[in-house]
């Protein structure tokens, strides 16, 4: 074998052992100390939907955010309550204590080592337990399946730009059990108001709503009277 070609096998066998032998709290708590240097950042939003049986246009907006867990997006015709943050998951693994971390093992794609983690919540009102894809590399979230008490089984994937400073994902892809998961209010008296949906939908059904972000602004300042709008 290739003297060259051997020496490369053996140290992204290295690097591999590395990634996977790393612990499973520490890459959580990689990806929390990560999300904790952003203080603050504003983007752009886009939200499309793809519901059986249920017809809306996309719907643009802005999102607002600052630590450790204000959460504001302004779109017209849509409400969003605070506890539908999309980055909600953070504020669990912020604390150690609130929940058991269990190592699921590891899967190799091209490029990266992806490790699946556990988190089952020791006392929270709506999670019941996080199933987590994590980019062992790079410490980002891939996917995450969040069983829940009230909103089913919602499953989230998670795209990035090729941008290492901006960890924050540019979409954010919701599947959801359209019988069970529970429709802001406001969006629902949209949807009512604007949509028909036939006599025979199925009471589960699965669904997508998509979230597209764009012009991140990091750590600049905004007139914070919006979180009280």
């Amino acid at each position: 074998m290739n003297k060259l070609l051997a020496v490369g096998l053996i140290c992204l066998s290295l690097v591999a052992t590395t990634l996977t032998g790393q612990k499973a709290e520490q890459l959580v708590r990689n990806i929390q100390a990560d999300f904790k240097k952003i203080e603050r950042y504003t983007a752009d939003l886009n939200i499309s939907f793809d519901i059986p049986y249920i017809k809306i246009d996309p719907v643009k907006g802005k999102v607002y955010f600052k630590q450790p867990n204000l959460f504001k997006v302004k779109t017209e015709g849509i409400a969003f309550m605070p506890k539908q943050n999309p980055f909600y998951l953070m504020e669990l693994i912020s604390d150690p204590e609130s929940y058991v971390c269990i190592d699921g093992g590891s899967e190799t794609t091209p490029g990266s080592i992806i490790r699946i983690i556990q988190l089952v919540p020791k006392d929270h009102e709506e999670l019941i337990l996080a199933k987590l894809w994590v980019d062992a590399k790079g410490n980002r979230i891939q996917k995450t399946l969040l069983t829940t008490k009230t909103n089913g089984t919602i499953e989230i994937k998670y795209i990035y730009d090729n941008n290492p400073v901006i960890k924050l994902p540019t979409s954010m892809i919701f599947g959801i059990e359209v019988g069970k998961f529970k429709i802001p209010k406001m969006m629902s008296a949209d949807l009512n108001s604007r949509t028909k949906q036939t006599t025979s939908t199925p009471s589960l059904t699965q669904g997508k709503i998509r979230l597209n972000f764009s012009n991140y602004k990091l750590n600049q300042d905004f007139n914070e009277k919006v979180f009280n709008q």
